[in-house]
């Protein structure tokens, strides 16, 4: 089974948009298709988005959290990396993906997928996913 991290935006795009690949991964990681790993701090990153970008009350982002730790597992990174300099934060996955020992990291953050690897940890967009899926 492949296991994965996927990046905040994943999530937000997926959990808005009925349509389109990061829905479709979503619904690979809920049915179980697929090992998915996250952490505190992609959560609380989740977390902040909803509440500042899409307005959701607090119950209704602790709703989605909740929704989310159904079909993710929760691993505290031990290791801290510095690899994306041009926004720091992103860092935050591939810590999360290095703990986990991921396959591959899912984004649609221009930082994250210009690595292309990190780690031999594989980092593609949700298409790319899928169709390395497929193979």
């Amino acid at each position: 089974m492949y296991k994965a991290v996927y990046d905040t935006n994943i999530y937000i795009s997926g959990t808005f948009w009925s349509k389109g690949n990061p829905r479709k991964i979503l619904l690979l990681a809920e049915a179980k298709m697929i090992d998915l790993y996250i952490s505190i701090p992609i959560l609380q990153e989740i977390d902040g988005v909803l509440l500042a970008d899409f307005k959701l009350s607090k119950k209704e982002t602790d709703e989605a959290i909740k929704h989310i730790l159904t079909y993710a597992t929760v691993i505290k990174p031990a290791k801290r990396v510095e690899a994306i300099k041009a926004h720091p934060q992103d860092n935050v996955i591939l810590e999360c993906a290095i703990e986990a020992k991921a396959d591959y990291i899912v984004s649609g953050d221009k930082h994250l997928l210009d690595l292309g690897e990190y780690e031999g940890i594989k980092i593609l967009t949700p298409k790319g996913f899928l169709e390395e899926m497929e193979r």
